[in-house]
């Protein structure tokens, strides 16, 4: 693929494997038209050198509109030229962009190989596209005895055993062709590429001596926040021009918050069995906003622009105008200009982890509750939270307790929570981006309508507990309770809303609340919240796994005094309208009762009605109707 002419037969197998990837990919990923679009797009914008066309890094980042304030350019062409040597990148990476590697990247990124290849190893390879050598890793292996030899031959031991190294790892970790689309691919390179050209990915060797810069991670989850409501039609320029120095340093403050969860503070970079562990737990659609970026390459205009100017988008001034504020909040919400929680940040941040439901997300939530607006009080929250037929998201913000109470209220919301303290979960240095004093931003997902509780709780399985800030964490439902979500107002003691805990008096012992393993809960007053984690979980919500993916073992209490509190509706016009009638037929309901006239009316029938109801026809004397 463009290597030097002097290169040997290896080298130009591997070529001739790319080469035929690419038309399997052309074949069965694009129809005729996108295929074509695609070659104009290359074509139109390939520079020539030596009788090569291709792409460098400034064409790259100028066609997908990079924003040059992110400085992500590098790590966005780091990736390309690696999975544009797909499938032999072990050892032909970085490509140069040609049309063939150009095509295989773009198919990689924009999930069209599902069409093609097998799921099996995506997260590695991302993985791998974007790390590099450890040194200190290589060193310490060595110094154990475990790595002595980076040649193939050594590592392999020979052809035979070398032949079956390449097998698996094709197979295995780098996503040959589906079987039953007949394609011998995997032979092919296992002939043409012999045991050398290709490392092995065993416990010792490769992967296992890399990492992802903590920088270069942040810098790419501060795009992905940034594109993560791009469509495929849309220009990457009308968000770009968003990007004010308070929105830029929004993005990285939330970044280092998506950061933390992959303790970067106490390494030099993100391991390989770090990432895949923290990206299926608690990221699982972080990297789904390529695919759009990359559509471009399908979608794009033909014309190639200037080298000094920006590939111009294809929408109208008016859409470029309005998709932005669609993408941010929709904009017939008339608390999105003021909502102080559900940032843009916010909103994309949820995206990583809610993304079955990220077309509502986007474009159809609806404020129902704010306490800054409607007053933090119960009996607020439940006339306009109640009768949502929809899914709704909670978000609540304050600031850390004292360990020590200071004043009258926050003894008496001390002495509501259970005698034993946990300790206070540590700040990690990685999330201290310039605030002198770190807040909290806790918030739950409920996908079934509220309702007040008395003996058991609601919600299902798709309920989800979630911290956005200081660190970004998911915490799962567990099929080992059913204590998702709890309304209990007053004069039940104690009262408040929650989730993990039992209602509240079912599991209390005297006044106290009896707090879930996971769990959330806020006053009966929304002054103060508490969220527990006990790591040995046990509870309805699943706790914090370690970054190897084991379970955790970490046990802290985050108390809290809370600042905001927002509820949004997921749904649309039809979900509001319902929620009108179901209040009206309730308005009317006690109205009717309220009007009932008992005596003035039809006798029979109010007789009849008393009578129902047990209050005449067994020895009552009902009074003047007996």
């Amino acid at each position: 693929m463009g290597q030097s002419h002097s290169a040997g037969p290896q080298e130009f197998a591997a070529e001739a494997l790319s080469r035929r990837l690419a038309e399997t990919f052309a074949t069965k990923s694009y129809t005729s038209l996108e295929l074509h679009d695609l070659k104009e797009v290359f074509r139109t914008r390939a520079e020539r050198e030596s009788g090569l066309r291709f792409w460098s890094e400034a064409t790259l980042c100028r066609f997908l509109e990079l924003p040059e304030v992110l400085g992500v350019g590098p790590v966005i062409h780091q990736m390309v030229t690696y999975l544009g040597a797909f499938p032999t990148s072990g050892s032909t990476a970085p490509a140069i962009l040609t049309l063939e590697a150009l095509l295989i990247a773009v198919t990689l990124l924009t999930e069209r190989w599902r069409k093609v290849l097998k799921a099996r190893g995506w997260e590695r390879l991302v993985y791998e596209s974007l790390a590099v050598h450890d040194r200190r890793a290589s060193q310490s292996k060595a110094k154990d005895g475990r790595g002595t030899t980076e040649g193939a031959g050594s590592m392999l031991g020979g052809s035979e055993d070398g032949h079956q190294v390449i097998e698996g790892t094709l197979r295995d970790d780098l996503n040959p062709l589906q079987e039953t689309n007949g394609d011998d691919l995997t032979l092919a390179a296992m002939r043409a590429l012999g045991a050398a050209s290709v490392p092995p990915h065993d416990s010792t060797t490769g992967i296992h001596r890399s990492i992802i810069p903590t920088d270069s991670l942040l810098k790419l989850i501060e795009l992905l926040l940034l594109i993560a409501p791009l469509e495929s039609q849309e220009s990457l320029a009308d968000y770009a021009a968003q990007l004010t120095d308070e929105r830029a340093s929004e993005l990285r403050a939330t970044a280092h918050h998506v950061l933390a969860a992959f303790g970067a503070e106490r390494n030099p970079g993100i391991t390989y069995h770090t990432f895949t562990a923290v990206i299926s737990s608690s990221l699982p659609y972080l990297l789904d906003a390529f695919s759009p970026l990359f559509e471009h390459f399908v979608f794009a205009d033909h014309t190639a622009p200037s080298s000094a100017a920006p590939a111009q988008s294809k929408t109208n001034p008016t859409q470029a105008a309005t998709r932005p504020a669609r993408a941010i909040l929709p904009s017939s919400s008339p608390a999105s200009s003021s909502s102080l929680m559900l940032t843009p940040c916010a909103l994309s941040h949820l995206s990583f982890f809610l993304k079955p439901h990220s077309t509502s997300l986007f474009s159809r939530l609806r404020p129902l509750y704010s306490g800054a607006t409607h007053g933090f009080s119960m009996l607020s929250f439940e006339t306009r939270i109640f009768n949502w037929q929809g899914p709704t998201i909670l978000l609540v913000s304050g600031t850390s307790l004292p360990t020590h109470p200071s004043t009258s209220r926050e003894r008496a919301f001390a002495d509501s929570m259970p005698s034993s303290r946990l300790k206070s979960r540590p700040r990690d240095a990685a999330v201290s981006s310039g605030s002198e004093e770190q807040g909290v931003l806790f918030g739950a997902y409920v996908s079934t309508p509220w309702a007040a509780t008395h003996k058991s709780c609601f919600g299902d399985a798709d309920t989800t507990l979630f911290q956005l800030a200081p660190t970004h964490a998911v915490f799962r439902a567990s099929p080992l309770a059913h204590d998702y979500v709890y309304f209990s107002r007053p004069p039940t003691s104690p009262a408040g809303l929650g989730f993990g805990s039992p209602p509240p008096g079912t599991g209390a012992k005297g006044r106290a609340m009896a707090l879930g393993p996971v769990s959330l809960h806020l006053d009966d007053a929304f002054e103060f919240g508490v969220f527990t984690h006990l790591g040995e979980g046990g509870g309805s919500f699943r706790p914090i796994p370690n970054a190897d993916g084991t379970a955790g073992h970490e046990d802290w209490q985050e108390r809290f005094e809370i600042e905001g509190l927002e509820v949004w509706g997921v749904g649309g016009e039809e979900e509001a309208e319902a929620q009108r009638r179901a209040w009206a037929f309730e308005e009317r309901e006690a109205e009717r009762r309220r009007n009932i006239n008992i005596g003035k009316g039809d006798v029979e029938a109010d007789r009849e009605l008393l009578r129902m109801a047990g209050l005449i026809g067994q020895g009552q004397s009902g009074g003047s109707m007996a």
